[in-house]
């Protein structure tokens, strides 16, 4: 099965705590227990990212564009 995870708060000049470390916590033991499912992570700093996640041949990391989330919100709406 393909799962998408909208990641986009993850890396870049984010702060690194509340949600964000949900998310990167939550992500890391998901890869963890499963390899069967292919995860597709939508960020916006995919090169941040890829060393979490380069051990996991199940994970695709998909660039959002553009990057800015005050653009992203209006647009995807």
């Amino acid at each position: 099965m393909k799962i998408g995870i909208d990641a986009h708060g993850l890396g870049g000049r984010s702060l690194g705590a509340g949600n964000e470390q949900y998310s990167r916590q939550l992500i890391l033991n998901l890869l963890a227990i499963d390899s069967t499912n292919e995860y597709h992570l939508f960020v916006n700093e995919a090169e941040e990212l890829r060393e979490l996640t380069s051990k996991h041949p199940n994970v695709r990391l998909v660039g959002l564009r553009p990057r800015s989330q005050w653009v992203q919100r209006p647009l995807s709406a």
